[in-house]
């Protein structure tokens, strides 16, 4: 899993732009949730087809400490959760769920959905409360005198000693968790159970992207097993998490035999290593390529044969059309991008903690940020640009014919667009391209955001996801070809955790975090926010 701090100041907007697939248009300015106070936190915003789902849970449990839209006479509300689906139906036949609650009311448990109060329990797993993407189905973990039972819409399933907090489908048409007794471990899938083993790992449960397909570690005494599909593959002493293809008919997985590592894929294991990881699949689906270690040299593992051997190596990628592959190496304490097998210039460094590697959507181009003598600069297809003080990027548009990215220069920010720099702020976000080539992005200015286009400012907010300048902000990647941006932000004199897990492949068009769009024939940017404390859905005309 990599792992990358972002520059104090810089903001990455990514529920704005992906809220955008609602089907209808927002109003101007909706209102979606107050700002908790303190003894709240967002437990974290999982990115849906249908829009997003704002989690969010208690610390402390004392009087006072209530927003008025979480309580229910009585009731102590301990999580709860909110869909941000302006106007965008769950499905065909289904209801969208608004907000949903776990509350204590008097000695009882009960799940809150829309206002109406569900079974009476005496207890709801912590973490358990799970939307579906498309909004319409809400599972939770709840317990009775006979023990544990995963609820999907009201309906109750067997009972367990142990329950998992669920994971629903890409498609929402099914959800799997891990329930256990007696020392026995198995899935549930659809309400049917697998078969038991002695432990399944958590968190190795994935659904493939097209929905069709099921993986999960489990262990048989001392050692573990893939099972896909309720089928179980050979013994290794160690296995890392599946990894399914874009469009779900290949497995792979890092797995340890005694002291060495290889990768599976489709159930044909790779050759021994030291060490072997990460295995990524190119978006046609055809190519895998994962990092591998023999002694203290480090390599990427190709369609099944070894690269050249380097002293590190980085941030492998296919580009979008699989032909192409890209990684950053280190030798000798010098960095250089390795782009078709040729490696590039020396570096003083090229940063890997923060990934600027990257293709242009039609595979052509390749830029990454570089540093010599302290300075930052651009370098696309090996052609060095201007020396900044720091910089974030870069970002293609998607007719492939421009380029921008964020500069920090003494103090100050701006954004350069075709190599040309933009006015100056206190703080910008990552540019998102519009109809046309133009270009938005946040802008801080006297201590206000706003959205600029082609430099005319709209109205000020106090906060354009990211907030003030001391928020730090991460970046993971994860399963199920999925990244994750978490943003740490200081509000009401506590630390709210935002998170945002979003697919993989929508990175070149949520980057921005600023989405245009139509309403009718009004071209419309759509972007989050707050204002005067409260969280709000924006939506605003291009001038």
């Amino acid at each position: 899993m990599t792992r990358a701090r972002l520059m104090i100041g810089m903001i990455v907007m990514v529920l704005g732009g992906l809220l955008a697939t609602a089907q209808e248009p927002a109003p101007v300015e909706q209102r979606l949730v107050e700002v908790l106070p303190s003894g709240w936190i967002h437990d974290g915003v999982v990115v849906t087809p249908g829009g997003a789902q704002l989690y969010y849970q208690s610390l402390v449990n004392r009087p006072g400490t209530y927003p008025p839209e979480f309580l229910n006479d009585s009731a102590r509300t301990y999580a709860a959760v909110w869909t941000l689906t302006p106007g965008a139906p769950a499905s065909k036949n289904g209801h969208a769920i608004r907000q949903a609650r776990v509350s204590q009311i008097g000695a009882r448990w009960r799940v809150i959905v829309d206002g109406q109060i569900g079974n009476s329990y005496l207890q709801i797993r912590d973490g358990s409360l799970t939307l579906s993407p498309n909004n319409a189905r809400l599972a939770y973990v709840a317990r009775k005198a006979d023990g544990w039972r995963l609820i999907v819409s009201g309906v109750e399933g067997p009972p367990a000693a142990e329950i998992s907090a669920p994971i629903f489908s890409p498609d929402s048409r099914h959800i799997a968790a891990i329930a256990g007794r007696d020392g026995k471990y198995w899935i549930t899938r659809d309400g049917k159970p697998g078969q038991p083993y002695a432990a399944i790992i958590e968190g190795s449960l994935t659904f493939s992207g097209n929905s069709a397909r099921l993986a999960y570690v489990a262990r048989e005494g001392k050692q573990f097993r893939m099972v896909l599909d309720g089928q179980a593959g050979p013994r290794f002493d160690q296995i890392g998490p599946p990894v399914f293809s874009p469009d779900g008919k290949h497995l792979a997985y890092a797995a340890r035999q005694g002291k060495r590592w290889r990768v599976v894929r489709d159930g044909k294991a790779g050759p021994l290593m030291d060490y072997a990881w990460g295995p990524v699949f190119s978006a046609d689906s055809l190519r895998l390529a994962y990092s591998a270690h023999v002694g203290r040299k480090a390599q990427v593992v190709v369609d099944g044969k070894a690269c050249k051997s380097h002293d590190a190596v980085f941030n492998y990628q296919f580009s979008p059309n699989g032909k192409r592959l890209a990684y950053i190496i280190r030798d000798d304490r010098h960095f250089h991008a390795v782009i078709d097998g040729v490696e590039g210039k020396a570096y003083a460094r090229i940063p890997t903690a923060r990934p600027s590697l990257r293709f242009s959507p039609d595979s052509k181009r390749v830029a990454y940020v570089a540093q010599n003598a302290g300075a930052e600069f651009m370098v696309v297809n090996g052609v060095e640009g201007e020396r900044f003080d720091f910089i974030e990027g870069p970002v293609f548009s998607p007719d492939n014919r421009r380029l921008a990215y964020v500069v920090c220069e003494d103090q100050k920010a701006f954004i350069v667009i075709d190599g040309q720099p933009g006015p100056t702020f206190q703080a910008v976000g990552t540019p998102s391209f519009g109809p046309e080539g133009r270009v938005a992005y946040a802008a801080k200015l006297g201590g206000q955001w706003c959205i600029s286009v082609a430099e005319n400012e709209g109205s000020p907010c106090s906060l354009i996801f990211n907030p003030s300048s001391d928020a730090g902000i991460e970046l993971s990647a994860g399963a199920q070809n999925q990244l994750t941006y978490q943003l740490e932000l200081p509000l009401n004199q506590q630390w709210i955790i935002f998170q945002y897990v979003v697919p993989e492949h929508l990175v070149p068009e949520y980057r921005g975090g600023v989405l245009w769009g139509q309403n009718g024939k009004r071209t419309v940017l759509r972007y989050l926010a707050v204002k005067n404390g409260t969280i709000v859905w924006m939506e605003k005309p291009v001038p």
